[in-house]
């Protein structure tokens, strides 16, 4: 399938000072961060999470290389690409920072929705699954990939997906072979009342945060699919980003997801609107 990665724009714009904390009250922008990392930190995504600096004025190099390229493994250090020698060295630092850890290995939803979409709690969550839910099965409808009638309950969906491209078998032809069945699996868990961050609104309206620092029950899209399959879940995450509200973020972590390649992505970014943000700063 077509590649769909789409560079967002990496610095902020907004520029807030004073020390940052998640409560209730929401955090003060970091300018100092990039846009991607403010997201993460403000969504309770703080272990093993981190930015890269690169040298002023080299992200719009990053940029078309990624757009080239698509970061695919090793090649993307590879000099004939036309990278710089910075990109060679610096970028390889994000191997080195991500290790398996408690936030940074894992793929995690986080959202700011509007208050006046619910009014309680309980409301909340499930006006944000029945959006999540949506967006997912429109995106695997536009990506042509075949999904059937969701299982839901209290909090969580579970999209199956047919495909015989990849050999995602139904249920009786699973029951038949070592392959396991193909799934989206979504979970989301009841919100908090909160602040919205200043990239999503600098009016200090209250919203209804789905974090993601909880060890266990933290919101999240899983593309529940043996890596043996090669499905290009890179694609599949972007869409679905593209088909979510505005507030909503997916965090997506190094080696989580595969390419049409069948290669690993290795490094982090958060898609909002199915764009990239990456976590890199510019030097002063």
């Amino acid at each position: 399938m077509k590649k769909l990665m789409k560079i967002a724009p990496i610095m902020a714009a907004v520029m807030f000072t004073g020390c940052a904390s998640i409560t209730d009250r929401g955090i003060a922008y970091m300018p100092d961060q990039s846009k991607a990392y403010n997201i993460a930190y403000s969504g309770g995504l703080v272990q093993g999470i981190k930015d890269t600096e690169i040298p002023k004025g080299e992200s719009q190099a990053l940029s078309k290389a990624l757009t080239s390229t698509g970061y695919v493994g090793v090649n993307f250090f590879n000099p004939q690409l036309g990278m710089s020698n910075w990109a060679i060295g610096g970028l390889s630092v994000m191997d080195a920072f991500l290790k398996p850890d408690t936030h940074s290995e894992r793929n995690s939803l986080m959202a700011w929705m509007p208050m006046e979409l619910a009014s309680n709690k309980k409301e909340a969550q499930a006006v944000f699954l029945d959006n999540v839910k949506v967006a997912t099965m429109k995106a695997l409808d536009e990506l042509d990939i075949k999904n059937y009638s969701p299982y839901e309950t209290d909090g969580y969906v579970s999209i199956l997906i047919v495909d015989n491209r990849w050999g995602c078998l139904d249920y009786e032809a699973s029951k038949k072979s070592d392959l396991e069945m193909c799934r989206v699996k979504i979970d989301i868990f009841e919100p908090h009342k909160s602040k919205a961050p200043d990239f999503i609104s600098q009016k200090n309206e209250d919203a209804w945060r789905f974090g993601a620092s909880a060890k266990y029950d933290y919101n999240r899209i899983h593309l529940d699919i043996d890596k043996k399959l090669g499905v290009p879940t890179d694609e599949i995450y972007q869409q679905i980003s593209k088909n979510l509200p505005s507030w909503a973020y997916l965090y997506v972590a190094p080696r989580r997801i595969k390419t049409d390649g069948k290669a690993d992505y290795t490094f982090p970014y958060i898609l909002n609107k199915g764009e990239l943000n990456l976590f890199v700063t510019e030097n002063k």
